[in-house]
């Protein structure tokens, strides 16, 4: 017989036909339906395997579900190794295998509670202090890395800086006022439903809750580019506004194009509002 190619190793060998079997063979296997099952999607219930023996393999694989293995149980693993990596991240250690840590944590500064206005602005004249409202916009940066102050100074204790009330024809507003008592403040949708309206729609109830209408008048630029992590950032070596020299979004642009995401602050400059600002050793 003439030998031919494989297709599959590409060496020659003789082929053979395999014998055929007589007919009564079929008669003597008797024939079971096969039920094809599909694959669960819940939760993994599968037990651990055991172990094989030196001889066969060298690891003892063991089928356990992870939070880092996001395909389940369809990937082996070594055991213990992802049960060391969850009690690092438990711990806040670095979790190994060039990963990062998962969880995102405040650095280390000092935080005041002024009583009054004039006590606030002592503390804020120092520098690297940053005054500290809600909170909904300065603490996720915080853990982003992006600006580190020394000192942060809550306004929470500030009662003169909340409320609303009708002054000469004007509504005056608080930078301490949240956003949820501006949309529904009836005053503010009489004289401005604008300002309501774009109160009302920031971000989520929870929100809305925390935000002051200063922190959302004062909201930093925001790029996608700059608010991740540090760890994010360092992959593509920064940016004009973080760590790097290279504007992502123009690569050969000098100047940074972070856009302003306030949504209060175009309805305050259409309605043509002030703002009135105070510092340390100011008159009132």
């Amino acid at each position: 017989m003439p030998a031919r190619a494989c297709s599959t190793t590409g060496s020659r060998r003789a082929w053979t036909r395999r014998p055929s079997r007589p007919s009564w063979w079929r008669h003597r296997i008797p024939t079971v339906p096969t039920v094809r099952r599909k694959r669960a999607r819940g939760p993994c219930t599968r037990r651990s395997p055991p172990s094989p023996t030196p001889s066969t393999t060298r690891w003892a694989f063991a089928w356990t579900r992870c939070r880092f293995r996001p395909h389940g149980c369809s990937r082996p693993s070594r055991p213990g190794v992802h049960a060391r990596r969850r009690e690092n991240l438990r711990r806040g250690r670095p979790t190994g295998g060039g990963e990062v840590n998962a969880m995102l944590r405040l650095p280390t500064f000092e935080v005041t509670q002024p009583s009054d206005l004039g006590e606030a602005l002592e503390h804020l004249a120092v520098e690297g202090a940053r005054p500290l409202g809600g909170g909904t916009d300065l603490l996720p940066n915080l853990k982003h890395r992006l600006g580190v102050p020394a000192r942060l100074v809550s306004l929470a204790r500030l009662d003169e800086l909340r409320g609303i009330r009708e002054e000469d024809g004007c509504v005056v507003i608080g930078a301490g006022t949240t956003l949820a008592e501006v949309a529904d403040d009836p005053r503010v949708r009489a004289h401005a439903p604008a300002l309501a309206a774009a109160a009302g729609r920031v971000a989520s109830p929870l929100i809305r809750n925390m935000a002051t209408l200063g922190g959302n008048v004062n909201l930093d630029t925001r790029c996608r580019y700059v608010n991740q992590t540090a760890f994010w950032r360092s992959a593509i070596g920064g940016c004009l506004k973080s760590e790097g020299q290279v504007c992502h979004v123009v690569p050969k642009g000098r100047n940074c194009v972070a856009a302003m995401s306030s949504d209060c602050v175009p309805v305050l400059v259409a309605l043509g509002g002030e703002i009135v600002q105070r510092s340390a050793g100011a008159d009132p």
